[in-house]
């Protein structure tokens, strides 16, 4: 698709946590071995939210081992659909694995966490292989 959005539902437990850890993964089967789903293999990652138990997490930093200039993984963060973190280097090898990790304002307990990926920066810009 030309936009998408995942939602991840998964298991929590009793031990807080202060952070969420996202890995992009370079995939052969993708576009430029990836990690996103458009032709040369880059992607988008407009907004990452994140609930613990159904309530809204408060996202207040993100660092990632490497973004393209003008997409730094802060950008997640806000509401603007035409920003976002990407990985795409001219200067570097860019389809290799990549982190990002989102902080949260406060570490928190979940039973269940649902994490939500939107990807709404056109021409195919989306994760394609990831954990």
């Amino acid at each position: 698709p030309e936009t998408e959005t995942y939602t991840l539902t998964l298991p929590g437990g009793e031990t807080p946590a202060a952070a969420l850890r996202l890995e992009a993964l370079a995939d052969p089967r993708l576009g430029g071995g990836g990690p996103g789903r458009s032709q040369h293999g880059n992607f988008v990652l407009s907004k990452i939210e994140v609930r613990a138990d159904g309530k809204p997490v408060s996202l207040v930093s993100a660092e990632a081992s490497a973004a393209q200039e003008g997409f730094p993984p802060v950008d997640a963060l806000d509401d603007d659909p035409k920003s976002g973190w990407a990985v795409y280097r001219p200067d570097a090898k860019w389809n290799v694995d990549h982190t990002a990790t989102f902080r949260f304002a406060a570490p928190v307990a979940a039973k269940v966490w649902t994490v939500t990926l939107r990807h709404d920066f056109g021409t195919r810009h989306v994760l394609g292989t990831f954990r």
